[in-house]
């Protein structure tokens, strides 16, 4: 266990300085490491007890916490998200290599080695907050999802070598992924909007801007969890823009809240739900319509599906939606690849704050692994979300079928939720509550 480099208390892996670098630097090094414990296993150079228990934490509590089936999350990959074909397929090496070790966790090894392969049976849950590296993951047997934040203790990417990872910018203000099948991102990044990174709130200057690797200005930066549920907080300043978010994990959906988003920048900011590869038809559910290719304004409370995932925007925003064809090349984002041109179809998701704005906010529900013909029953059954808080001095939600309550104080404060319960804090901390006597638990 390192306190600079290498191997962290929560098994999150840093490299180049505080710097979440898991499945990049940290690929190799379990590889490598796996791979010559299996060579010199029962000769006099064989690895201590110790050593491979260490070894065995980071790949089963750290590393596979960060992926889902055959790939590795790119939130931890450093400036190896701008190279193509990358995956986590090394992973199945990596748990045959600790097979033929005295692990004691055989089967979480050979369970991982078959997920590599989509076999999905026993599924992979639970919430990790790896806290060293600001870094929350969550599994479902039908999606995995993460959030990526920095603070004044940790960076938000890697610096400028080798001339790639050009446009990484804003990859840590809040990244928030979504896998089911592994493939939603695979290969998007020579024809994404670098500044629409999903779940982060940027400012939208002509060009990309500013530090290009930065520690962040802000120390309320963290998550609880109770290894089912958890929520990340971000108390978030980049430069002149301020804003407070945070995502509630649950089991069928997450909830994702914005508050205090101000900045005098006099460019427009705006607020990703989601970019990745357009996949089959985007609908909306309300109206059984489907959404044609160009770019759509919706201000009025709706949702839309796409690929298997109902975004709810339960309140009044300027939400954009663009589905449609986009061109551009690796050699933009990582000068050791041609400079030839890429086409993807592409869907992209965004709440428009407008030029300049002074205290907005937003809410939207992300519903993953639902089909058309569930989402009447999931609404009228199964949605029992109530936000209960979402300003800049408070961010909570509570999830009445799961009996399970989420508050961010970012300052001292209390709240008194309607259905009986009351809970304050004097100093800013993150709650999570579980009603022990819920219909569920």
């Amino acid at each position: 266990i390192s306190d600079g480099e290498g191997i962290k208390a929560d098994f999150s892996f840093w490299q180049h300085g505080n710097l979440l670098y898991s499945h990049g630097y940290g690929s190799g090094f379990a590889s490598d490491c796996s791979r010559i414990a299996s060579i010199v296993a029962g000769t006099q150079f064989a690895f201590p007890r110790e050593k491979i228990d260490l070894l065995t934490s980071l790949v089963l509590d750290g590393h596979q916490w960060m992926m889902r089936c055959h790939m590795s999350d790119y939130s931890a990959r450093g400036r190896e998200i701008s190279r193509w074909h990358i995956n986590g397929r090394y992973m199945k090496s990596v748990a045959e290599n600790m097979l033929s070790l005295p692990t004691g966790r055989d089967a979480e090894f050979e369970a991982l080695a078959k997920r590599v392969d989509g076999i999905l049976d026993p599924p992979f849950e639970g919430n990790r907050h790896f806290h060293k590296s600001d870094f929350m993951t969550h599994h479902r047997r039908g999606y995995y999802s993460s959030v990526r934040m920095y603070s004044d203790r940790v960076l938000n990417t890697d610096g400028l070598i080798n001339e790639e990872g050009l446009k990484d910018h804003h990859i840590g203000d809040g990244c928030n992924f979504l896998f089911r099948d592994g493939d939603e991102y695979y290969d998007i990044f020579p024809v994404w909007d670098w500044q629409k990174v999903p779940g982060t709130t940027v400012v939208r200057t002509p060009e990309l801007s500013g530090d290009y690797q930065r520690k962040g200005e802000t120390s309320f930066v963290g998550g609880v969890s109770d290894g089912t549920y958890g929520f990340a907080a971000f108390d978030f300043r980049r430069y002149d823009l301020t804003a407070r978010k945070t995502w509630f994990f649950f089991d069928r959906e997450y909830v994702c809240l914005g508050s205090g988003i101000s900045c005098a920048s006099g460019y427009p900011v705006v607020t990703t739900v989601n970019q990745c590869l357009l996949r089959g038809k985007v609908t909306l559910p309300e109206t059984g319509d489907t959404v044609t290719g160009g770019v759509h304004e919706f201000t009025e409370p709706f949702s839309i599906h796409h690929d298997g995932v109902l975004y709810c925007f339960p309140g009044r925003q300027a939400v954009r939606l663009e589905n449609d064809t986009r061109t551009g090349s690796w050699y933009d984002i990582n000068h050791m690849y041609p400079e030839s041109d890429v086409s993807l179809d592409v869907f992209t998701l965004w709440i428009d704050h407008g030029e300049s704005p002074e205290n907005a906010g937003y809410e939207y529900i992300v519903v993953p692994d639902i089909d058309t013909g569930d989402i009447g029953r999931y609404r009228q059954k199964d949605m029992r979300i109530r936000m209960l808080r979402n300003d800049p001095a408070m961010q909570a939600v509570s999830h009445d079928g799961l009996g399970v309550t989420g508050i961010a104080f970012y300052e001292p404060g209390s709240l008194a939720d309607p259905e009986g319960f009351s809970v304050g804090a004097d100093i800013p901390c993150l709650v999570l509550l579980r009603d022990r006597h819920s219909e569920l638990h």
